[in-house]
């Protein structure tokens, strides 16, 4: 059963009417790409560098002493719509503390921009990655959208045979955005901040020239063979969570799951009891890569 606070910040997602917000920003252009910036403590206590690629921003972030030899690259999500958000750099800066990694957040291209762009950056980002950090361990991390594009990214690289991440962590991963699996409609009533329309409609406007189900952007019709490990976290009140059963079914026991009953999509951002466990089950990946 979820914690008294989880119930209590479901209800005021559901006040503030999240399911709709998606939709009232999607409604026409021009986007806007909202995000955020890490807050000034965070400027303070860690080094901060920003490098830029393709006219995007990277960020750099490490800490200022015991760096470990582990680098994260952090893909947000967004319904590739909105850029990183405060939520993201709580989680990142809790990441930061606790694990000493090295954590790298790119502000990947986003609607009006197209799939195709987020992997023109994404490819040579990790390819710059591989070389600037010889001898370290990879983990690809991201949440949402940023789930889908981790999984669609891992794809490729092994299509290209570039050197692999030694490990993948799934948060709320969107997988599929077409939304077809007819389980995400009873989930609907339970999810307080997914639209399926919505999220139909940004996976369209992100398609580009590809088909929906190309791996790229629903990555659950791709190839796994060859695969790191994978760990994925998803709550059953989720409306995603259809589709993180299929990676299950798919993968079997070669992946790890973090399943939690009742929770909503992404509650690891949310500073509940059960955010507090993810965060601890995250680190404890982290700190294995070591």
């Amino acid at each position: 059963m979820p914690s008294k606070q989880a119930k209590m910040v479901e209800k005021v997602i559901r006040l503030l009417n999240y399911k709709e917000n998606l939709a009232k920003a999607l409604l026409s252009p021009p986007y806007r790409n909202d995000k955020a910036m890490p807050k000034k403590s965070m400027l303070k206590s860690y080094d901060i560098k920003t490098k830029g690629m393709l006219t995007r921003e990277i960020l750099i972030l490490k800490p200022k002493e015991n760096v470990k030899n582990v680098v994260v690259l952090y893909l947000h999500g967004g319904a590739y719509l909105h850029g990183f958000q405060s939520i993201h750099w709580t989680w990142i800066n809790h990441l930061l503390k606790q694990t000493h990694a090295t954590i790298i957040a790119p502000d990947y291209p986003l609607i009006p921009k197209t799939v195709n762009d987020a992997y023109d950056l994404l490819i040579p980002l990790y390819e710059s990655i591989i070389e600037d950090y010889p001898n370290h361990k990879i983990i690809i991390m991201g949440d949402s959208a940023g789930g889908g594009l981790a999984l669609g990214l891992t794809q490729v690289l092994v299509q290209k045979i570039i050197q692999l991440p030694d490990h993948i962590i799934l948060l709320s991963p969107w997988l599929d955005v077409t939304l077809e699996d007819l389980r995400v409609l009873e989930i609907d009533k339970k999810d307080p901040i997914l639209n399926i329309n919505a999220l139909k409609k940004a996976g369209k406007l992100y398609q580009g020239t590809l088909d929906l189900k190309d791996p790229k952007l629903s990555p659950i019709y791709g190839n796994f063979k060859n695969f790191p490990g994978i760990t994925v976290f998803s709550g059953t009140h989720d409306l995603l969570y259809p589709d993180t059963l299929r990676l299950i079914e798919t993968l079997g026991d070669k992946i790890t799951t973090h399943l939690y009953e009742e929770m909503m999509h992404v509650w690891m951002f949310f500073g509940l009891p059960e955010s507090k466990k993810a965060l601890k089950e995250v680190i404890d990946i982290i700190h294995k890569a070591h």
